[in-house]
């Protein structure tokens, strides 16, 4: 493992943090495959059944544990390249930190007073006000531009990290941290919060976000097939 992680000749410290991301991902997998939810025992308690707290439990939570793990294991191996900057692989670390928060909390304001169908129900209008371009600003945002950064590799957004969904979005999160982290150093940046910001750096800067946004472009596009495509 240290060695896959180019950490053959590290310190104690970095070996610690290894060990510790890799606990932290092997606790959020078993939270996301066994998440303790709640379920509805028979149809008449379908109603006290809260679908936003079960997305809590079932996803927002061990996504949590997933960052933690998946910024251990960043830190971890940023400290064998003495030319990454600890505070560029922070601020890459809190990038999809920032953006999956918006996510589960805008699924928690749509769904945490609905029961299971309810939720079922909201789902299929949202399904449909899509194809008639119906859809609200909140949920264009959260489903269209949200969703796909939180997991780029699948274009939308996790509910639960139950099954391959688990590895989809880790690798999705992985891939955004390296990629804040790479762009940090392409932007030759001294300071995060420096003031003085040269052309070059303004127009990477530019092209950095709009390569950023990529899956957004992507989901648009296949939005937009397939409302051509329907009858």
């Amino acid at each position: 493992m240290m060695k896959v992680l180019g950490l053959g000749g590290s310190s104690r410290r970095s070996r610690v943090l290894v060990l510790l991301g890799v606990v932290l991902l092997g606790i959020s997998w078993v939270l996301a495959q066994w998440p303790p939810t709640h379920r509805a025992k028979s149809a008449a308690e379908i109603e006290s059944v809260s679908t936003g707290l079960n997305i809590l439990i079932s996803g927002l939570l061990p996504w949590l544990v997933q960052w933690l793990g998946l910024g251990t294991l960043s830190f971890a191996v940023a400290g064998n390249f003495p030319t990454v900057k600890r505070r560029f692989v922070a601020f890459a670390i809190i990038m999809p930190l920032l953006v999956g928060l918006g996510w589960w909390i805008g699924l928690e304001v749509m769904f945490w007073r609905s029961d299971p169908l309810e939720a079922a129900t909201k789902l299929v209008s949202l399904s449909i006000r899509e194809q008639l371009d119906g859809e609200s600003i909140f949920e264009s945002m959260l489903f269209h531009t949200l969703g796909p950064l939180v997991c780029p590799l699948l274009l939308h957004g996790p509910f639960s990290l139950r099954g391959w969904t688990f590895m989809w979005t880790g690798l999705s999160t992985a891939l955004v941290m390296a990629y804040w982290t790479w762009g940090a150093h392409w932007l030759e940046l001294e300071s995060i919060w420096s003031v003085r910001v040269t052309r070059k750096q303004l127009r990477r800067s530019i092209a950095l976000i709009l390569l950023y946004m990529v899956p957004v472009l992507l989901r648009a596009i296949l939005r937009v097939a397939a409302v051509l495509s329907s009858p």
